[in-house]
Order: C-alpha cells, then sequence, then structure tokens
C-alpha cells in the first residue's frame, strides 16, 4: 500500500499549477511592494494635472 501510494502520480499535477501560482503571486506581491510608492507617485500627477486643466489652471 505504501508502495502504490509512493508511485501515485495524480496530484502531481496540481501540486506543480499551485506551485507555479504561488511563484507568480509572490512575483506580482514583490512588484507592487518595489514600485508601489513609484506608481502613487505617478497617478498623484495625473491627478494633480486633471484636475488643474479642469479647473482652468
Amino acid at each position: 500500500m505504501l508502495r502504490r501510494f509512493l508511485l501515485d502520480e495524480r496530484g502531481a499535477t496540481a501540486i506543480e499549477y499551485g506551485l507555479v501560482a504561488s511563484l507568480l503571486f509572490l512575483g506580482v506581491v514583490g512588484a507592487i511592494t518595489a514600485y508601489g510608492e513609484s506608481f502613487t507617485d505617478m497617478y498623484e500627477k495625473i491627478r494633480d494635472s486633471t484636475e488643474a486643466a479642469t479647473n482652468g489652471g
């Protein structure tokens, strides 16, 4: 029974997809953490420019 359990590969694909998904998630979180402040600054500049343009200033 133990041998059959060790040779069973039915769940291997699901585990591999889970590992790939977790690596992608970590990459996205890392990118957001690294560039988050830059994106915030960029969107604040866009917001300020848009407000100035719509208010006639």
